[in-house]
């Protein structure tokens, strides 16, 4: 365990907690910040950048593979305040705050476009005045995450999804005091104008949104010293995960909760019926008793608020040997409870102190990271976030308390009995049987959105064990003392010499959770249990041997009972089956008493045994449901199972989380059952390389004691952690152990691990490896297996540069297993790879028929946006610089038709379209050039495609079309394809009038003429002489005479220019030479660089 104290250092990067699900046509991602912090989206195309105010660093994995269809992979910023998600399809983004959680959802854009307003939740608001505030109530059909806040003339409540709602009692109730309400555009946020100004006060009850607007109070005239609460206590520290971040006091909690058991104090009594009153009238259907806790919040002031003469303690936290122990020295004995409810860790003492908490900004570590003060008006209560399953034991020296947070779960010392009277006078009732028990105390639990009835016992270690949940309340386990949950108004909890009592005035419905069927007959066959504990060794009922006859036996007692008694029979025989591994056949069992049985599915002892039923069949998701029930959320042993299925599924990090809540509990599991945990919990801490854990893990198992299929697991499995740990030799000797029991399911594994390891420890050659790899293929077909041996093969493969056969395998494991984690993971490989290849230059070792065949092979890969479109643009400029041109027009013309669209669209059609006409195909470039016209277009791009559509249009001899599409457009560019024109047109005194303006003043410059300079003055020369203007040709000739007697057609330029005789034959050859002079190569050098190197993306 690392260290529980530090020195106080400061840290440079929050560690940032990242969670994330899929919704309804959304994904969300929530990042847990220690503090409140900025976020700013920055949508593009295929991509979303989030930037926050702080620097942090989290670990996206485990939110990845649980949204993997909207988000592919996570890169965080080198400056470590921004991360980028590629997209895998079109979204729309709200980001809002709650406290400080940061939301970020993100919504399918194509379901939102094809849904209409009549689609959305129509949501009914309900409106009051009352004295002090006015109260708008949002009913929803189930839990939301919202905010609401107040600028200087408005309220504005935003939710997490779209809704339609009618605000009528809004506009006629609180008509004086508010306007009319608008809906945002994106039907996620309502804004009321205010015609005063009001506080805010905000909250929720479970699916309700209720939101108060306080009318400014008078302030009290004074409060005395002794009745004022302290500045450096806060009311409330709890902060809610989906809540508000306003909460409401909770000093007054006591009071509500007394008034919910029936207390006899006359004041308690009376603002009990106030409450119940206003709730009744103001949320139809509610839970009173949280309402009426809500009310008394909502109305206490400062001037209400009595403190009492309260003890000052120092909270004191040091290390144990596993873990760390909290201690809270009272100065004299007192009563104490302690329970966990989800994450946090609730410690109650029946005395009013101050505790001071600053030794918590000192605690880091794996087990604990928050504790706070919550405040209340009787007791003392605390709360501690703390790591998924730690686990509680509790002690007392004196009149210290003593709170140890450890792994391995402590058996109380005194286990407080539960005990169900449904005769006792007057409608029944269960007892909790305890020696001293104090309160009980209402304590206000913002987490659930609910209150729990907590009695302190001084007994040391006396406990509710198991946790017990019936229709009308829960009694929760604990370490120390009772908490129960209550669910019903009516509940009364009431602490009695020797016992705390549950009862309602209408009578308890007194089984657990459902009043016959499934959940009765487990009742009635055995003591109470966990509805998920498979005791399997009872079940059984001895040996395989005796299989048939018993399942006969048991099958015609089923025939011959009814009601109850066949329920309790069948039952006996799901269990049967399961315990012998028929699977399916208990399932069936199951189905057939849920078929008779419509409470069946509220049943938590039939929604356990379902759960594992599926499990053992391998239908995981529905195992996964079923084993999440909401009545099974703390059970340890449905956590034992989850975990197991969550293992399965490869969630690595959620197996872990729930085997941590149920550990404590595993040893009540036996035989190959708790090999199997075991072994799952140890893949689970490996996969998360967690080599330590997993290596105590499989401490708790002996290979002799195991069958041989455990067995050779458990080899594979230590083998992987010598590997991970560096010990290569230990790992190599693991993997022979599993090799030799022969047992096929671990045998490939094994030797696929110890191929890997040989070859990178060097002692295998690349080619060896992939021999092995590949009579590995074959010898596992169709699972995981097969999938990591594919995989490994694939790597391989690209590791010595056969990309074609690794692309290849890898695109075989991904098509035969489309569901599996580890495809995704192959997949995005599959991309890293082929990017790499056009983009990183690996494909230019490549023939380019070869990296094109690669290409066009793969062509699925090629990734959206700028990298796609640059690997396409450099592909096709290779295939063009060996002259491969109707290849390369093929890439491009794909790449116009299927994947650009504005400008860029435009850029890479003139690209194509000078490839076209290289080509010798004009009326394929006039036809690309004229379907991706634009209407606004850079200059100086429209002007390069006019040029393009009049050479094209030069090509096919269309010279007039052509000259009027470059008319008053003045380039040297324009000026050649001027002259070509008149050249190709024979109109020769304008030829050489445009050659002459080509050349400019080029007779000057003391360089001498290039080669196509020089051929451009051979053209004027040769067009002079066929129009007969001998003047003008003498003119050129003293111009350039000088450049051209030092170049390749000195002599031809100076028999044009003695006796250019049109009609000989030595001036028809030569011309003929000239005009051969390839004018379109030198016409299209210019784009053809320009276009490439263009950034189709600016």
């Amino acid at each position: 365990m690392l260290g529980v104290l530090t020195a106080g250092a400061a840290v440079a990067q929050e560690n940032v907690v990242v969670r994330g699900g899929i919704h309804p046509n959304y994904a969300r991602i929530v990042f847990d910040w220690e503090k409140p912090v900025t976020v700013e989206a920055i949508e593009s195309p295929g991509m979303l950048e989030l930037r926050f105010a702080e620097e942090f660093v989290a670990d996206f994995s485990p939110t990845l593979a649980l949204i993997a269809d909207y988000v592919a992979t996570a890169e965080q910023a080198a400056d470590r305040r921004g991360v980028l998600f590629p997209l895998q399809r079109k979204v729309r983004v709200r980001n809002f705050r709650v406290g400080n959680k940061v939301v970020v959802d993100l919504y399918d854009a194509a379901n939102e476009e094809s849904a209409g307003d009549t689609d959305l939740p129509m949501i009914n608001v309900r409106a009051g005045e009352h004295p002090d505030y006015l109260r708008i109530v949002f009913d929803w059909p189930e839990q939301i995450v919202f905010d609401a806040a107040l600028s200087d003339d408005a309220l504005s409540v935003s939710f997490a999804t779209p809704f339609n709602a009618r605000f009528e009692q809004v506009e006629s109730r609180l008509a004086d005091y508010v306007g009319s309400p608008t809906i945002s555009d994106d039907r996620m946020s309502v804004s009321l104008p205010l015609k005063a100004a009001f506080g805010l006060r905000q909250l929720q009850i479970d699916n309700r949104v209720v939101i108060d607007l306080l009318k400014q109070p008078p302030q009290p005239e004074s409060v005395s010293a002794s009745a004022a609460v302290p500045a450096e206590a806060p009311q409330a520290v709890v902060e809610p995960e989906v809540a508000a971040p306003d909460q409401p006091d909770n000093a007054n909690a006591a009071t509500a909760g007394d008034a919910a058991v029936a207390s006899t104090q006359p004041s308690a009594e009376a603002q009990d019926t106030v409450a119940a009153d206003n709730a009744k009238n103001e949320v139809q259907q509610a839970d009173k008793t949280r309402e009426a806790v809500a009310e008394l919040l909502a109305d206490v002031t400062a001037a209400d608020i009595v403190t009492a003469a309260k003890q000052k303690i120092e909270l004191r936290i040091r290390q144990i040997p596993g873990g760390a122990r909290i201690s809270v020295p009272f100065t004299q004995d007192h009563a104490a409870a302690v329970f966990m409810r989800g994450k946090t860790l609730w410690a109650v003492f029946d005395a009013q102190a101050d505790v001071d908490m600053s030794i918590m900004s000192l605690v880091s570590g794996n087990l604990m990271s928050r504790g706070r003060q919550v405040s209340h008006e009787d007791v003392t209560v605390l709360a501690f976030d703390v790591a998924a399953g730690t686990m509680v034991h509790v002690n007392r020296q004196q009149s210290v308390w003593q709170i140890d947070l450890v792994r391995n779960y402590v058996t109380p010392a005194g286990v407080l009995q539960v005990v169900r009277e449904p005769n006792a006078e007057p409608n029944g009732h269960v007892l909790i049987k305890a020696l001293s028990p104090k309160g009980p105390f209402a304590i206000n639990d913002p987490e659930a959105g609910d209150m729990i009835m907590v009695s302190p016992v001084l007994e040391v270690s006396h406990a509710v064990v198991t946790p017990r949940r019936y229709v009308d309340f829960e009694i929760l386990a604990t370490s120390q003392g009772i908490a129960i949950v209550p669910f019903s108004d009516q509940l009364a909890v009431e602490g009695k010499p020797g016992a705390i009592t549950i009862s309602t005035p209408l009578g308890l419905s007194m089984s657990n959770l459902v009043s016959r069927g499934i959940g009765k007959a487990a009742a009635e066959s055995d003591s109470y249990s966990s509805p998920v504990f498979m005791d399997f060794a009872n079940w059984r009922q001895g040996s395989s041997a005796n299989f048939r006859t018993i399942r006969r036996q048991v099958s015609a007692e089923i025939q011959e009972s009814e009601g109850e008694k066949r329920g309790a029979r069948r039952l006996m025989l799901a269990r049967y089956y399961l315990s012998h591994g028929f699977a399916a056949e208990a399932r069936g069992m199951l189905q057939l008493m849920a078929a008779e049985d419509s409470n069946a599915d509220k049943d938590l002892y039939h929604q356990g045994l379902m759960g594992v039923a599926e499990y053992y069949m391998g239908r995981y998701a529905d195992a996964r449901e079923k084993l999440s029930h909401s009545g099974l959320r703390d059970d340890p042993h449905a956590s034992l199972w989850r975990g197991a299925v969550f293992a399965q599924q490869q969630r690595w990090q959620k197996a872990l989380e729930n085997f941590d809540r149920g550990y404590g509990v595993i040893g009540k599991y036996n035989g190959d059952t708790v090999a199997e945990l075991y072994l799952l919990m140890a893949e689970a801490a490996i996969n998360r390389r967690e080599f330590d854990r997993a290596s105590r893990e499989m401490q708790n198992l002996q290979p002799s004691e195991l069958p041989i299929a455990l067995e050779s697991r458990l080899w594979l499995l230590r083998g992987l952690v010598a590997e991970g740990q560096g010990n290569s030799d230990d790992a190599i000797a693991a993997y022979n152990m599993a090799e030799s029991r022969h047992y096929r399911p671990t045998e490939v594994p094994a030797r696929l691990a110890k191929l890997e390891l040989l070859g990178r420890l060097g002692s295998l050659s690349s080619e060896d490896t992939i021999d092995g790899l590949e009579k590995l293929r074959y010898a596992w077909r169709g699972d995981d297996i097969e999938l990591r041996v594919l995989h490994a093969l694939g790597e391989k493969y690209i590791d010595a540069k056969k990309y074609r056969n690794g692309l290849s395998v890898m695109r075989s494991a991904v098509t035969n297993f489309p569901d599996a984690l580890r495809s995704k993971q192959i997949a995005m490989r599959m991309g890293e790879v082929f990017s790499g290849l056009y983009l990183d230059g690996a494909a230019d070792d490549l023939p380019p028929i070869k990296a094109l065949a690669l290409y066009y092979d793969f062509r699925e890969l090629t990734p959206v946006g700028k990298d796609g479109d640059e690997m396409i643009r450099r592909l096709g400029e290779r295939l063009v610089s060996v002259d491969l041109l109707a290849e390369a027009a093929e890439l491009l013309d794909h790449q116009v038709r299927y994947r650009l669209a504005g400008t860029a669209k435009a850029q890479v059609a003139a690209q194509l379209a000078v490839i076209q006409l290289l080509d010798r195909q004009p009326e394929d470039a006039l036809e690309t050039i004229r379907r991706t016209r634009q209407t606004r277009l850079p200059q100086d791009l429209n002007v390069t495609r006019l040029l393009l559509e009049a050479r094209a249009l030069t090509e096919m001899e269309d010279y007039e079309y052509a000259l009027d599409l470059i008319d008053g457009i003045e380039t040297p560019e324009a000026d050649l394809l001027r002259a070509d024109i008149y050249w190709e047109s024979e109109n020769w005194t304008a030829a050489a009038g445009a050659m002459e303006t080509v050349l400019g003043e080029r007779w000057r410059v003391p360089a001498s003429l290039t080669l196509v300079e020089q051929g451009q003055v051979m053209r004027a020369s040769i067009a002079y002489a066929l129009a007969g203007e001998q003047q003008a040709l003498d003119a050129l000739k003293g111009r350039y005479g000088p450049k051209m007697t030092m170049g390749r057609y000195a002599e031809a330029f100076d028999v044009l220019t003695q006796s250019p005789d049109a009609s000989g034959v030595a001036f028809r050859q030569l011309a003929s030479t000239i005009a051969d002079i390839d004018t379109l190569q030198d016409f299209l050098a210019n784009y053809r660089g320009d276009v490439s190197a263009a950034d189709v993306n600016s």
